[in-house]
């Protein structure tokens, strides 16, 4: 019997049986995938937290594709601050969801894996990276790598900044930036300009994957 071993994150999960879990994964190599955890529900259960939503961890895997079980499972990064912030994990969860939705099930988009990666561990960092810019990173990237994303022109015109979307981005992209911006918001307000750019693009980048699904 052939193993597949893979990191990613468990997205999403539900009782199947007494015991048994039916868990949405999210790989590198395998993209979105379905897969049963035989008494992942009982007390003897082998996986540990790893079968738990937004975990990320190493899964091991057997059998084909669309009957794929785990074998074991490790942890690798619990996210346990962004857990602690109510903000950051409402964020994590939407995108899950988004993810679920929109992915094509057993197709690789690892590029996508390490941008959802990232954008969490923005929010699980030592500073209280906003909520609203890592969804923005986050949407934004997703978009670009489908080529949708939406001319920054269009949003930073009307607020009068003439940095560009690239500039702007750099600024959020990185958990080492906060405190520049927590000291932009003391100087002039920049840091809530930006944030309520954040979440006008948020709204726009859902209604351009909605378009883009109805096509």
């Amino acid at each position: 019997m052939n193993f597949d071993l893979a990191s990613g994150v468990t997205l999403g999960r539900r009782f199947a049986g007494e015991n048994d879990v039916l868990l949405t994964l999210f790989l590198k190599g395998f993209g979105l995938v379905y897969v049963s955890a035989k008494g992942a529900n009982s007390s003897r259960a082998r996986f540990g937290g790893a079968t738990e939503p937004l975990m990320w961890g190493t899964f091991s895997l057997y059998g084909a594709q669309g009957k794929r079980r785990l074998k074991c499972a490790d942890i690798a990064d619990d996210m346990l601050k962004l857990r602690g912030r109510r903000d950051a994990l409402f964020a994590s969860v939407g995108f899950a969801k988004l993810l679920k939705r929109r992915v094509i099930m057993e197709h690789p988009s690892d590029a996508l894996l390490s941008n959802l990666y990232w954008s969490m561990k923005l929010m699980d960092g030592p500073a209280a990276f906003p909520a609203s810019a890592a969804e923005w990173r986050f949407l934004w990237r997703w978009l670009r790598l489908w080529g949708l994303a939406p001319a920054w022109e269009d949003f930073f015109s009307p607020l009068g900044i003439e940095t560009s979307g690239e500039e702007i981005l750099k600024i959020v992209a990185a958990t080492k930036t906060a405190p520049l911006l927590s000291e932009a918001q003391n100087d002039s307000g920049f840091t809530d300009t930006i944030l309520n750019f954040a979440s006008d693009f948020a709204k726009a980048s859902r209604y351009a994957m909605t378009f883009f699904e109805e096509v």
